[in-house]
């Protein structure tokens, strides 16, 4: 079975997982290059699953703009929620060294029907 790892669930955002780390925390670890460089691997995963209606904003700002729709990507190792690219390329929110290196080697890999109900089946046990 495969195994996923929770990626930037931060715990003080709605939809962020509790004794997960927290955004406001982790701000500021990365150089701008590096954070372009792990954002837009970030925004390339496949989507696993998506909202109708849940939109996401910025929770740092106090005017609150507009992030996008809720959806939850993967790269078949991690999973994380759309807003994480934009906090990571916004805020330089750290990243795992292993997806840092990822992302300097290319784009996430394009996942089978197979491979992506691997990680749901994961996400589920």
């Amino acid at each position: 079975m495969v195994k996923v790892q929770y990626l930037g669930w931060f715990s003080d955002l709605p939809h962020g997982r509790r004794g997960a780390a927290r955004l406001r925390d982790s701000r500021d670890e990365l150089t701008e290059q590096e954070a372009n460089l792990a954002a837009n691997y970030l925004d390339n995963g496949t989507c696993i699953a998506e909202t109708t209606g849940a939109i996401l904003h910025d929770e740092l700002d106090p005017e609150r703009p507009v992030i996008g729709p809720f959806r939850t990507l993967t790269d078949g190792i991690y999973i994380w929620p759309s807003d994480l690219p934009y906090y990571v390329r916004q805020y330089h929110v750290a990243v795992p060294a292993e997806l840092l290196s990822a992302a300097r080697h290319g784009l996430p890999p394009a996942l089978s029907e197979s491979e992506v109900d691997d990680v749901v089946d994961a996400l589920l046990a």
